[in-house]
């Protein structure tokens, strides 16, 4: 006997931007969280430059946080120009 072929389910596709709207979110909340740990896993060690190790880490941190939420807007530019660019559906007529 062979196995019961299941129907495939069609694959969902997304708008374009949602993906990278949430991927910078995500980057955007993280990026200066993971920074803030980088920094305390470093502590207060030898100055580079004038600048301890903590300081750096949080603004590389804050770094990768703004380039998250550039990222993160130009997928929402790119999401809401979509559904702009879509007709709208046939409405049914309403019963009066």
């Amino acid at each position: 006997m062979s196995a019961p072929q299941q129907a495939e389910r069609p694959a969902v596709q997304s708008r374009p931007g949602f993906k990278r709207m949430i991927g910078g979110a995500v980057v955007m909340l993280l990026a200066p969280l993971f920074g803030f740990l980088g920094g305390t896993m470093a502590g207060y060690g030898a100055a580079v430059s004038g600048y301890q190790p903590m300081y750096l880490w949080l603004f590389g941190g804050m770094l990768v946080g703004c380039a998250g939420a550039l990222v993160a807007m130009t997928g929402a530019l790119a999401f809401f120009a979509d559904l702009r660019a879509r007709p709208e559906p046939p409405r049914a007529p309403r019963a009066e």
